[in-house]
Formats: C-alpha cells, sequence, structure tokens
C-alpha cells in the first residue's frame, strides 16, 4: 500500500532536457568580429565606434590600403593570437588623428610599412598602450604616442623597432632590427627590455631644446653594431 501512495504521487517532468543557458558574454564584455559580419574583402577594415573587438582569423592585406583603420577614441583591438600580414606598404593598425585610450594586444603584425603605426603619418594615440604585440619584418614596428605604454611586445626584424616618447617600454625583446631596436624622447622610462643584434640598441633623445629626461634600468642591451645604449643630446 505504501508502494502504491508513493507512486501515485510522482509526476513526471518533460522528457526533452531544456536548451542551453542563454550566453550572458553580450552583457558582460560585448565585443564585435573582425573583420565584421558580411565583410565583402575591402582594407581598409576601419573601425568608426568605440568598443571592444577581436579578430576571429588571421589577415592578409592588399597593395596600398591599411589593414585597420582606427578612426574614434576608446577602442580595444584584440588580435586574438592571430596575424595581420602586409603586402609591403601602408600600416597594419593605422590610427586617423589624434586619439585616446586605445588597447592594441595579442597577435602579430608583420611585413607593413608600420606594423602599429600611431604616431606618425596622420595619427597618433595618446594614453594609450600596446601590449603582447609581436611586429616582424617592418620598416616601423611600433610607434605610440605621448603618454602610452608598450609592455611585453617583440620588435624583431624591422628597420625600426620600437618608437615612443612621453611613455614607458617594459619588459619588451627587439632584435635584428637594422636602424635601432628602440627610440624614445622626452620623459621615458625604458624598463626591463632585452635589446640585441640591432643597429643601436636603445635610443634616448629629446624632441626640442630641453633635456630628455629619460630613465634607462634594468634593461639588457648587448651585441648591437653601433651602440648598445646611446644617450643623444642633453
Amino acid at each position: 500500500a505504501l508502494i502504491g501512495m508513493v507512486a501515485t504521487g510522482v509526476r513526471g517532468g518533460p522528457l526533452d532536457p531544456p536548451g542551453a543557458p542563454a550566453s550572458t558574454l553580450p552583457q558582460v564584455e560585448p565585443r564585435s568580429p573582425i573583420p565584421p559580419v558580411g565583410w565583402n574583402g575591402t582594407f581598409p577594415i576601419v573601425i568608426s565606434q568605440p568598443g571592444s573587438y577581436f579578430f576571429t582569423r588571421s589577415l592578409t592585406g592588399t597593395l596600398n590600403a591599411n589593414g585597420i583603420e582606427i578612426t574614434t577614441d576608446n577602442v580595444t583591438v584584440d588580435l586574438n593570437g592571430f596575424t595581420l600580414t602586409g603586402a609591403g606598404n601602408q600600416s597594419g593598425i593605422q590610427v586617423i588623428g589624434q586619439r585616446s585610450g586605445l588597447h592594441i594586444r595579442n597577435g602579430v603584425v608583420r611585413t607593413w610599412d608600420s606594423g602599429v603605426e600611431a604616431w606618425w603619418a596622420g595619427g597618433e594615440a595618446v594614453y594609450s598602450s600596446v601590449d603582447h604585440v609581436t611586429a616582424l619584418g617592418n620598416v616601423f614596428g611600433i610607434r605610440m604616442g605621448f603618454d602610452s605604454d608598450i609592455t611585453d611586445c617583440n620588435a624583431s626584424g624591422n628597420v625600426y623597432g620600437i618608437y615612443t616618447h612621453y611613455s614607458v617600454v617594459r619588459g619588451c625583446h627587439a632584435t635584428d632590427n637594422t636602424t635601432y631596436g628602440i627610440y624614445a624622447q622626452d620623459v621615458s622610462l625604458i624598463e626591463g627590455n632585452k635589446v640585441w643584434n640591432n643597429g643601436f640598441g636603445i635610443v634616448v633623445t629629446f624632441s626640442g631644446a630641453q633635456p630628455g629626461n629619460n630613465t634607462v634600468r634594468s634593461n639588457t642591451s648587448t651585441n648591437n653594431t653601433t651602440a648598445d645604449i646611446n644617450f643623444n643630446g642633453t
């Protein structure tokens, strides 16, 4: 009787399991893919809205066109471990105008005129950062503007490796760059880098008549052709 009472009290639920729970990622960290959905294959890919963007695959650019152009502030570009390859000219990632709050990270830019161009040719990134980016075989590897950080990057086989001013270069490797490994102007901190087999290893200088007020400490710079560390000017 007891078994019968228990059995009559059992109610079966639906046999089909529920579907996967809805993802909360778009609410936690909304991100947009590169290339964008419906992309027709034309470069440059223009980022004109603030936000976070991530690569979904490696891309190879075309002659006479930048790879990525950033035309707004407060943008994060995560290369996501992929490679942005150039056709020998233009820039892999080009900043247009003076922009702030840009963050470029985690991938490879190679065989461009400039791998990451954020100081010259019509654009400068200020109060911005580049980290865990490898620049290979470009003319200019990585160039950043005022008050920026370049950390844990690798610039190898370029004509010019890493350039910045009023900024920090920390924990980077620069090797086999024919002109210089790291070049810094005006109140920059060059710390904890490994620099070898370049023309000049580390160059610190100033842009005007005032002393540069740069700090160079805890680096390894060796086997560079012209000088391991060169202090230029006052």
